[in-house]
């Protein structure tokens, strides 16, 4: 049973022993997992496995970014060489919904040994984080602006020990659109300009976010594209009304709720409102923002 990194280490090492040389690296504060991939890549490691859910995630791909960042950008060539399995032992595990890995440390290992790897894409966001300092940060999920940040906020400063992941989530989604208030924002998505009363914008590289809220059923993360999911004026009444569908990763039909691709969004309120933006579960910062893609960077371990 995974009861701590101690003991999934353990056995992953005793699993992938007889065929490869395994050195483990444990996160001991927020960040600190950016770093340790840099290390890693230091150490010779360009096959890294991440125990964890879509933080550590996100920490990951971050570090692997900053480990190869040049005066003119990236090396991309030396970024897609860094093979990246998961194990996902986090609250959520959204992302791994969508690339379908599961907790099983057996099947990780055949697929390692299959080579089953595939380059996928990631998005490149740029916004003020919580200091108001000019912030780029990389995600291979879900980041959106809105709601969601404040639901992440809320997760994170009011979480019940004894409820599960799932319903720290139902619970602090429900609060937050009892009490949030929307703002009228703009949108520029490739050539097209869109404007109004938004609840939130969602930029979807995976389905899945919030627990298993599957928000973007036409994500596909080799694309080339975000999938771009506006939702306007909702109320509480039409999520609870929709919620079985966005368990099932169905397309809402509401005349509030668009879906398309982008390749680059640029987002900005008109009212002069906060506008919270999250990335891969954890809240940044506030609007303005702009967000592309970076097509077939991360060398990626995928299921079936």
């Amino acid at each position: 049973k995974i009861k701590d990194f101690s003991t999934i280490s353990e056995s992953i090492k005793s699993t992938f022993d007889n065929e490869f040389y395994i050195k483990r690296y444990k996160s001991e504060y927020s960040g600190h997992i950016i770093e340790l991939t840099k290390l890693a890549i230091d150490d010779g490691f360009l096959s890294l496995i991440i125990v964890g859910g879509d933080g550590t995630i996100n920490e990951v791909i971050n570090g692997v970014f900053q480990k190869y960042k040049t005066e003119n950008g990236y090396n991309i060539n030396k970024i897609s060489k860094v093979k990246i399995s998961i194990l996902p032992v986090g609250s959520g595990n959204d992302f791994t919904r969508t690339i379908k890995i599961s907790k099983d440390i057996i099947k990780l290992f055949t697929l390692v040994k299959a080579n089953n790897y595939k380059l996928t894409d990631v998005g490149m966001c740029k916004f003020k984080n919580l200091e108001n300092k000019n912030t780029e940060r990389l995600f291979i999920n879900i980041a959106d602006v809105g709601i969601g940040g404040m639901v992440v906020k809320r997760v994170n400063e009011n979480k019940i020990s004894w409820f599960s992941s799932k319903l720290n989530y139902s619970k602090a989604i429900i609060e937050t659109l009892l009490s949030y208030k929307k703002s009228v924002i703009k949108i520029k998505y490739d050539n097209i300009v869109w404007e109004g009363l938004s609840l939130s914008v969602i930029f979807a590289n995976g389905k899945f976010f919030g627990n298993g809220l599957g928000v973007a059923p036409d994500a596909n993360i080799s694309d080339g594209k975000l999938e771009l999911v506006i939702l306007g004026n909702l109320s509480i009444i039409d999520y609870l009304r929709n919620l079985g569908n966005l368990k099932k990763a169905k397309h809402l039909t509401h005349k509030e709720v668009l879906y398309t691709k982008a390749k680059t969004i640029e987002v900005n309120t008109t009212d002069g409102t906060n506008f919270p933006i999250d990335i891969d579960g954890e809240y940044v910062g506030n609007c303005p923002i702009s967000i592309e893609i970076i097509p077939s960077v991360i060398n990626l371990l995928v299921g079936e």
